[in-house]
């Protein structure tokens, strides 16, 4: 077993894969709550942002799960959010697929009640935890 590359370096939900720093709306049980791709210690989860969904919880069609919207350089799945700049200012949209074309959907005017789309990477809190977590890494290796 190697150590994770970077192409695996994505976070996974029902509607897709997503780039470090990329949105989705997630469901735990009956409850809906936007979620931000980030990494600790280079594992990729989901930090949860808000308590709700912006614009509700989306439904998206099988066919278009291979749909992704582009926006500041980036691949966006169909679902995900993101901070998309328009005349200067910025405003939180969803990628949603309209007329069999994915497109993006103004959700709010704003993106202040949301953090940066700039994913947090945590470095590693202490050297010991460091080196605990590198020799089963270093061990698995030698396989």
């Amino acid at each position: 077993m190697a150590a994770a590359t970077s192409a695996d370096a994505k976070c996974l939900a029902p509607n897709g894969e997503f780039e470090l720093g990329q949105y989705s709306c997630l469901a735990a049980g009956p409850n809906n709550y936007l979620a931000r791709c980030e990494t600790d210690q280079n594992v990729f989860s989901w930090n949860r942002i808000a308590d709700y969904c912006p614009g509700g919880a989306t439904r998206i069609p099988t066919a278009a799960l291979a749909s992704s919207c582009r926006g500041d350089g980036q691949m966006f799945p169909v679902g995900s959010y993101a901070c998309l700049a328009v005349a200067g200012q910025g405003h939180l949209a969803r990628c949603d697929v309209v007329l069999n074309s994915p497109s993006w959907t103004k959700m709010q005017e704003s993106c202040s009640a949301t953090p940066s789309p700039k994913a947090a990477v945590v470095p590693p809190r202490s050297r010991w935890l460091k080196k605990a977590l590198d020799l089963p890494r270093g061990l698995l290796n030698r396989f």
